[in-house]
């Protein structure tokens, strides 16, 4: 969901405001235990905060990083609960079929970029390791503190995480059987306990 709402200033604005944000909710929490959510955080910066719907608990909310996993200048404080993760959201190139290459910058356009390494992680255990991976661990990366978890295990420290799949799959790890062991066994024992 590369948008977010912000609550209106007026009383007539805020109703309906309130109408549209309890049907998404509703959406999302009667899908969530099948079905991945990723929203932007937004882009004011300092001067705003997480918007709807990345602040909601079925959600992965996701900020925006510069090409070298930098806070791009234009997310929201972190909040304390250690899952501000980033991915490239600054300058990220495009094709505008009128225009040519164009560069966009956003969390809008982080969003989807995180709901594409959650899609590879999940082929890769779906496809690649079926006996590499426990079963529960399959199953739980499909929930969202589940893929939060994977998400982590792939992330660097600090306020924000910027969500670095290399950092867990070294280079070739798919050939070496060895590697790929390791690899689905960090995952399997990260989400232990769920």
């Amino acid at each position: 969901m590369s948008f977010g709402l912000h609550q209106p200033s007026s009383s007539a604005g805020r109703e309906k405001w309130g109408r549209i944000v309890e049907n998404i909710k509703n959406a999302i929490e009667g899908a969530s235990l099948q079905r991945l959510f990723f929203a932007a955080a937004s882009n004011g910066g300092k001067n705003a905060r997480r918007t709807f719907p990345a602040k909601n608990d079925h959600v992965i909310c996701i900020h925006a990083a510069d090409g070298n996993g930098n806070d791009g200048g234009i997310n929201p404080d972190p909040e304390d609960d250690e899952i501000n993760f980033m991915t490239l959201g600054v300058a990220v190139p495009l094709i505008d079929e009128e225009v040519g290459d164009v560069y966009r910058t956003g969390t809008s356009f982080a969003t989807p970029i995180a709901a594409g390494i959650a899609a590879n992680i999940l082929a890769m255990a779906t496809d690649s390791a079926p006996n590499e991976l426990s079963p529960s661990a399959r199953k739980e990366m499909w929930k969202p503190w589940g893929m939060r978890k994977t998400f982590r295990l792939m992330a660097t420290k600090g306020e924000y995480r910027y969500v670095a799949p290399w950092r867990l799959w070294p280079e070739n790890w798919q050939h070496d059987p060895e590697k790929r062991k390791h690899v689905w066994s960090e995952i399997s024992n990260k989400l232990k306990g769920w």
